[in-house]
């Protein structure tokens, strides 16, 4: 399992994850960072990985196209910091 951490989340949070164990990658190693929503959930969804974004609109276009993936993980809250996220 790969987390793909969408524009919207510090490159740091990928770093984190990886040091905790966790497979991630920011989209800036992936992509350009001016690549629409809908290219950054095809290229998760061709490698069945999992975005971890910001964003309301990655759920929005999974409801809309009727999608069955990718999975999304919405980081809601007032601090979306990396160590915030992933703590100490």
């Amino acid at each position: 399992m790969t987390l793909l951490v969408d524009m919207n989340l510090a490159p740091r949070l990928a770093q984190l994850l990886v040091q905790a164990g966790v497979e991630a990658v920011h989209w800036v190693q992936c992509g350009p960072g001016t690549a629409p929503d809908v290219d950054i959930m095809a290229y998760a969804h061709e490698r069945g990985w999992i975005v971890v974004t910001h964003d309301l609109d990655f759920t929005a276009i999974l409801a809309a196209n009727g999608a069955v993936g990718p999975s999304v993980v919405q980081v809601r809250g007032l601090d979306v910091t990396p160590e915030a996220l992933v703590g100490p």
